[in-house]
């Protein structure tokens, strides 16, 4: 009898912690799924329509000089966000556009924004290295 109990217990633990397991998965997916990722020609499109967006360029100091785009409104290294969420839009209906480099670090960031509530955000896919790919223009040094 005490066997069977102990048997019943510890399949019943370890049901639970799988439960347990399953709903953190759930909850990380649920951020990335609820951002969208656009492309870099649906940008440019965007930025040609003179539509009123926030760019926010995730990348460090000396990638930005090397080579950013001239109507980046803010640059804050991606794993800096949490120390300056006072420069981002306090608006958080604010349609923001995120870049980095190749989309890994933009990707984390919009999933960190969505994450603190902003809700119209969207990770531009390949970064700048697309943007230059594509053959738009970059500003660089400054």
């Amino acid at each position: 009898m005490k066997k069977t109990t102990f048997i019943i217990i510890v399949i019943f633990s370890l049901s639970l912690i799988s439960c347990q397991k399953t709903e953190k998965k759930t909850s990380m997916s649920k951020i990335g799924q609820d951002t969208s990722s656009v492309t870099v020609t649906t940008l440019k499109n965007i930025v040609d329509s003179g539509k009123d967006i926030f760019l926010l360029d995730v990348r460090t100091m000396p990638e930005y000089k090397q080579a950013h785009l001239s109507f980046a409104d803010l640059m804050i290294p991606y794993d800096s966000l949490q120390f300056n969420l006072s420069r981002l839009p306090q608006d958080k209906n604010t349609e923001m556009y995120i870049f980095c480099r190749s989309g890994r670090r933009s990707r984390i960031a919009t999933d960190y924004l969505y994450s603190i509530g902003y809700t119209r955000i969207h990770n531009i896919l390949g970064g700048i290295i697309a943007w230059k790919k594509a053959g738009y223009p970059v500003v660089s040094g400054k």
